[in-house]
């Protein structure tokens, strides 16, 4: 059983348990492992969900280490934004890198990908002339160049453009022209970094599948990449959702090994 879990958010950001409470929560679930990622700030476009104050998080999760050192290993992590970077890498155990929305043409106005259909769909009529394919190119390319810069220890939620298109609403991720864009990144991305199989969006109820979908994770295997588990928790009662049936999911796609985090570093288990 998976026991580590690196992608997990707090009411520091926008979570809804103190990160001491998240801490126990892990331990009394029997977890050797737990990061604590929140999110990069940026105040000019998210500040509503971004860390409010990166010294007291990042000095908040190095007491947590030194407080429960050899009940758990805690570790202190951030899911840097393409459009909010932290100015603290150099502090950090690891990095999630992922990307959450698109800027307008003149630096003003930002739109999220996460927060709804209705601001998506308008964000990509004024940003790209309502052509949704354009976004979607705009937002492989800015993942695959933070990640880059990063040096990224995860991929965060690799095809999160898909969270609100139930039913292809806004555009069809089942087509060959989405596929093969989000197949490009992948062939840049899977030498690069491990990619997350995150169960938040599933735990949250808005898809039945986690990201990526599974059409991608056979693309990932064919490139070589490496996967790892990861509930994206905003609450303790999501900590380890579904990790079973997600060590189950990428064995069923092909994949030998997955990766867990122990110890500071990613380790092979084989599947």
């Amino acid at each position: 059983m998976i026991k580590s879990s690196m992608h997990n958010h707090t009411d520091l950001c926008d979570g809804n348990n103190t990160p001491e409470e998240m801490a126990l929560d892990a331990i009394g679930l029997g977890f050797t492992d737990f990061g604590f990622s929140g999110h990069s700030m940026n105040m000019k476009y998210f500040a509503e969900w971004g860390l409010r104050d990166e010294e007291i998080f990042i000095n908040e999760i190095n007491r947590l280490k030194e407080k429960y050192k050899g009940k758990i290993n805690i570790y202190l992590g951030m899911e840097n934004d393409y459009f909010g970077r932290t100015k603290n890498l150099d502090r950090l155990d690891y990095v999630i890198t992922s990307v959450h929305g698109f800027m307008s043409a003149d630096d003003t106005m930002c739109y999220s990908i996460d927060n709804g259909a209705e601001e998506l769909i308008r964000g990509i009529d004024k940003v790209y002339s309502g052509k949704a394919m354009n976004m979607i190119k705009a937002y492989y390319d800015n993942l695959c160049k933070a990640v880059m810069v990063d040096k990224s220890d995860i991929i965060g939620h690799l095809d999160l453009p898909v969270k609100h298109n139930e039913g292809n609403l806004i555009f069809n991720e089942d087509s060959n022209e989405y596929l093969s864009i989000a197949k490009e990144a992948i062939k840049v991305l899977s030498p690069l970094s491990v990619f997350e199989v995150n169960t938040g969006g599933m735990y949250r109820g808005y898809r039945n599948f986690p990201y990526p979908k599974q059409e991608l994770l056979y693309y990932i295997l064919k490139e070589g990449g490496k996967v790892t588990i990861s509930a994206d928790a905003h609450s303790i009662e999501s900590i380890d959702y579904m990790f079973d049936e997600m060590e189950k999911l990428v064995k069923d796609v092909g994949f030998k090994d997955i990766y867990i985090y122990e110890n500071g570093e990613f380790k092979k288990h084989h599947l």
